[in-house]
């Protein structure tokens, strides 16, 4: 394993892990944190949060309905759109990024 891409909420435990991968002798990694999505009220939108399901829409629908809530464009030329709401709850509107501000 060479690359880690995980979680923002997982950015605190990547030097503990470094050291221990030091101690161990172990090849260095690289580690890559993404912004994750999060509720208006700040909760990360995940299973372990019992975030709403998604649609049994398409996997290229529920692709756009992701980007669309990353306030992200789709691929260009591409022709899927997004027909049904990507969670059977609430849609959240407020900050998308991972921070807490």
């Amino acid at each position: 394993m060479t690359d880690v891409v995980r979680g923002a909420d997982l950015l605190t435990s990547t030097a503990r892990q470094i050291v221990l991968q030091r101690a161990l002798g172990l090849p260095p990694v690289t580690y890559m944190h993404l912004p994750i999505a999060v509720s208006e009220s700040g909760l990360k939108l995940s299973k372990s949060e019992d975030a709403p399901a998604l649609s049994r829409s398409s996997e290229s629908t529920q692709v756009v309905a992701a980007l669309e809530f990353l306030r992200q464009a789709p691929p260009a030329g591409s022709t899927a759109r997004r027909s049904t709401r990507c969670g059977s709850g609430p849609r959240p509107t407020g900050n998308r990024s991972g921070s807490r501000a």
